[in-house]
């Protein structure tokens, strides 16, 4: 093989290389921008917005994605419904820049006086020190994760994580009807993680 054939392969592979690099970088940025100008709230609710912002997201991250949402969500404080939405949008693009998933479930309704926002994909998972648990040196964990708690519990809510290798699921849960003199209570038991049903 002659040099020239040589250096005519080459330049070759490094214009794929930058044709495949660009095509993610404008994959990423369509998905960026999808991020920072979501539908708006006030206009369609919390149920609709959720719904249609998923499948958007799904079609530019090129995933699968369902949502399963309760009217009754759309009957939340705007605030809280901006916060559950926020939370949503932080899940999703962690599970799609971080996870590598290709299917994510989107899970809300109300029950007993409680919200229950679930987000389960089928990434790679993350490791304890990332999802919030504390870790042996104090470090590890995004400012994604710390964000998204701190939403909920701005409602004396709280948000909880489960996740291994093929599997994280994010739950937020948020008290609305504390009984009178009664502080709101996030402590609650595992099984509600699977009461939604698989979807992811």
């Amino acid at each position: 093989m002659g040099l020239a054939a040589a250096t005519g392969e080459d330049a070759m592979r490094r214009r794929e290389e930058i044709a495949v690099s660009l095509g993610e970088a404008l994959k990423e940025l369509r998905i960026f921008t999808y991020l920072v100008h979501p539908p708006g709230l006030q206009k369609d609710g919390l149920r609709s917005t959720l719904e249609h912002f998923v499948a958007g997201f799904a079609h530019r991250a090129d995933l699968k994605a369902t949502v399963r949402a309760s009217a009754r969500i759309d009957d939340l404080s705007h605030d809280l419904q901006r916060s559950v939405f926020r939370v949503v949008q932080e899940a999703l693009s962690n599970a799609h820049r971080h996870g590598s998933a290709t299917r994510i479930g989107v899970n809300a309704k109300l029950a007993r006086g409680v919200l229950f926002v679930r987000i389960s994909d089928n990434g790679r998972g993350m490791s304890t020190s990332q999802t919030g648990s504390p870790a042996p040196n104090g470090h590890g964990m995004g400012v994604g994760i710390p964000g998204m708690r701190a939403r909920m519990q701005q409602f004396g809510g709280d948000l909880q994580i489960r996740s291994h290798p093929g599997r994280t699921t994010v739950l937020a849960i948020v008290p609305l009807t504390p009984r009178r003199g009664e502080p709101n209570r996030t402590g609650h038991p595992p099984e509600l993680f699977p009461e939604f049903g698989e979807t992811a």
